[in-house]
């Protein structure tokens, strides 16, 4: 019997797929990183990807929109839901993969993102003000925290590469950031496990493909509200104590008599690395596993492979500057590092 593999270097795909929560790890991309194997030697690149998934998600909106009371449509709507999302997987994971960045790339990525979840909070509201016409302020207060939660993380996000190095703001308070970060990481430790995001892309489309399959839309509105909630409330709670602890530690790292290293050379990474030297901080190499920008310039430093920070253990502190966080950490800490030289920047 001939045997043939339709899906191949499924493995090395997998590598450029980010680690972010249950739905996203365990079904979108089981189906993208298979659809990215079969197009990776076309001539489809990832903006066609993203317009289509675009076009995939109105699809299901019109369904929505021009039979609110039929669930068979709301079904159909809901399935055409999940293969959008699994394109906008696919996009991410083929540019990885092969490197093609266009210009405005993660311009059309970011914001195609937001219109679609506009566009399906939008249908569902509609579908459920045809049966209870208040529901509306329902559907404007899920997309008004839905907005603030995405304000808040970008705002966090941009604070964390630009904050003041400043150790004498939170010296006296040492002692209770310690203690603080202790039980905020055991939380965020659970949510890890069960790969449980913060009201993430992938949640969004888990809640809404299950509730509509249930018939009860209303609860999508009312577990992203919930959701929202806690994830803004205990996203500022932890990185407001977060951003003290990076500070005591990078304090305790430009103490040392030690290399600092940065690893991961991603737009995070080159803005922490702008910053730092911004500051005057010095770094003596930066580090990344993708073996292609080995050698290169990096702000004047050169990009090195991993393995010389195996060689240089015992004489180096590493600021881990990536998505891929919780994986390098793993990784450092098999080279025989401490736990003590590493530091996660984005967690």
């Amino acid at each position: 019997m001939i045997k043939i593999n339709l899906f191949k270097d499924l493995d090395e795909i997998r590598k450029h797929a980010k680690p972010v929560d249950f739905w996203t790890v365990n079904f979108s991309y089981y189906f993208s990183i298979r659809f990215v194997s079969l197009i990776r030697n076309t001539e489809i690149i990832p903006d066609m990807i993203t317009w289509s998934s675009l076009f995939v998600c109105l699809a299901g909106v019109s369904l929505m929109i021009l039979f609110p009371q039929k669930y068979i449509f709301g079904l159909l709507a809901s399935i055409l839901f999940q293969f959008a999302y699994i394109l906008d997987c696919a996009d991410g994971q083929l540019a990885r993969l092969k490197g093609q960045f266009s210009f405005n790339g993660w311009r059309i990525d970011l914001y195609v993102d937001r219109i679609k979840e506009f566009f399906i909070l939008f249908a569902m509201t509609y579908v459920l003000i045809s049966k209870n016409a208040w529901f509306w302020i329902i559907g404007m207060f899920t997309l008004a925290l839905q907005g603030l939660l995405k304000y808040v993380n970008l705002q966090e996000i941009i604070h964390l590469t630009n904050m003041n190095f400043n150790y004498d703001q939170i010296q006296k308070s040492e002692k209770k950031v310690t203690e603080r970060i202790k039980s905020l990481n055991k939380i965020n430790a659970f949510k890890k496990k069960y790969k449980l995001g913060y009201m993430n892309i992938g949640e969004f489309y888990f809640f809404n493909f299950i509730f509509i399959i249930l018939g009860r839309l209303d609860w999508f509105f009312y577990t992203l509200i919930l959701n929202s909630i806690f994830s803004i409330s205990f996203k500022l709670l932890l990185n407001s104590t977060r951003e003290k602890y990076i500070l005591m530690n990078i304090n305790r790292f430009l103490k040392d008599d030690k290399k600092l290293v940065l690893f991961g050379t991603g737009s995070g990474g080159r803005n922490i690395m702008f910053n730092l030297l911004a500051q005057n901080i010095k770094v003596a190499y930066a580090s990344d596993n993708n073996e292609k920008k080995w050698g290169e310039n990096f702000f004047g430093v050169e990009i090195c492979p991993p393995e010389q920070i195996r060689k240089d253990k015992d004489n180096v502190n590493v600021l881990i500057a990536s998505s891929w966080g919780d994986e390098i950490k793993e990784q450092l800490l098999s080279y025989g590092l401490d736990e003590n030289q590493l530091l996660l920047l984005y967690n």
